[in-house]
């Protein structure tokens, strides 16, 4: 597969289009051309927003850094669609190289524990809070508990979700066409 397909496509709403351009093992970005013979693991994540939103991302790591592509927008959008496209192109010639090459799924590193940070910020806050209340007036107030309560499931619920610690799921690049099918549905 040397024929070079071309991907055009608005990263974020208020960003303008840009090209990448994939022939063979050579992909070339809005800024410069990647070898894609030198990926030695990928990584994909994607956070839903409200209204069908999406924050996708695919990067590239090899031995000089880590090639990111990303899109924001409304999943039926045809940005995010494009995007789509070239994540499976991208994918796709990756297997052709090297089906075994890890495709990590979800978010890793410092966004990982920032998120993780802030979920246990908003549990140890919500504690505090419960404690001030009890302790500052002694009555139960209903609506203040609701909204401590409130505070300490969404600091849980974050916290659990990127708990750091934990191994993110592992697949293989060889399996990205399934992962591309169900993204486009």
């Amino acid at each position: 597969m040397s024929d070079a397909h071309s991907f055009r496509f608005k990263p974020a709403l208020l960003r303008g289009a840009q090209d990448w351009v994939l022939e063979g093992s050579d992909l070339r970005t809005p800024h410069d051309r990647f070898n894609l013979n030198l990926v030695t693991e990928t990584r994909f994540t994607e956070m839903g927003i409200k209204r069908g939103g999406v924050i996708r991302r695919l990067d590239l790591s090899h031995p000089e850094g880590k090639l990111s592509i990303g899109v924001t927008g409304v999943a039926s959008d045809t940005n995010v669609q494009t995007h789509a496209d070239l994540v499976g192109a991208i994918l796709a010639r990756l297997a052709e190289r090297d089906a075994d090459i890890p495709l990590i799924i979800g978010e890793g590193g410092a966004p990982r524990v920032t998120m993780f940070l802030a979920g246990l910020f908003s549990l140890l806050a919500a504690a505090g809070l419960a404690i001030a209340v009890v302790v500052g007036n002694g009555r139960s107030n209903a609506e203040v508990f609701l909204s401590i309560g409130v505070l300490a499931v969404f600091g849980l619920v974050i916290a659990v979700r990127y708990w750091p610690w934990r191994s993110m799921p592992v697949l293989s690049v060889g399996m990205a066409p399934a992962l591309i099918a169900a993204f486009k549905t």
